[in-house]
């Protein structure tokens, strides 16, 4: 009994650990487009141009690129 129920503990800790990691790299990307946002949003209150800013953007990469 006793080892079916740490098997069990076991797998719902895999399972556990790879919603964190998938959380974390969903928020970092959040992260990193929210700064290009904003760096885009100043650099064309600014002048500049924004397009500069959205080519370090993740996810303007993967809708342009792939």
């Amino acid at each position: 009994m006793k080892k079916i129920v740490l098997r069990i503990a076991d797998v719902i800790a895999r399972f556990e650990t790879g919603i964190m990691f998938t959380s974390y790299g969903f928020a970092f990307i959040l992260g990193w487009e929210l700064w290009i946002s904003i760096l885009a949003c100043l650099g064309a209150m600014f002048g500049d141009d924004p397009n500069w800013y959205f080519q370090f953007s993740i996810i303007y990469w993967i809708k342009n690129v792939l």
